[in-house]
């Protein structure tokens, strides 16, 4: 089993450049990427959501995963909603 390495977010984040694009275009971004992720876990029969792997040195299963990014978007609308709409 190959263990994946953490991600560093302030990393990818200075080069992505996403200062330099419009508002209009993250957003179709965001909406693309999400919708694909729902796809890709909508098309996993139950098997496949309860294997499991190491990332960044924890075990999880494919299931916690799928929880894990729709908290995490959940966190980041809130830090858009707090930081930038209120």
């Amino acid at each position: 089993m190959t263990k994946l390495p953490g991600f560093d977010q302030d990393h990818y984040a200075r080069y992505s450049e996403a200062n330099q694009r419009d508002i209009e275009n993250l957003l179709d971004e965001f909406t693309l990427v999400r919708q694909s992720t729902i796809a890709f876990f909508n098309s996993l029969d139950d098997a496949a959501l309860i294997r499991t792997g190491v990332a960044e040195g924890n075990r999880a299963s494919v299931r916690a995963l799928a929880y894990h990014i729709a908290g995490h978007e959940l966190r980041h609308m809130n830090i858009i909603k707090e930081r930038y709409l209120i």
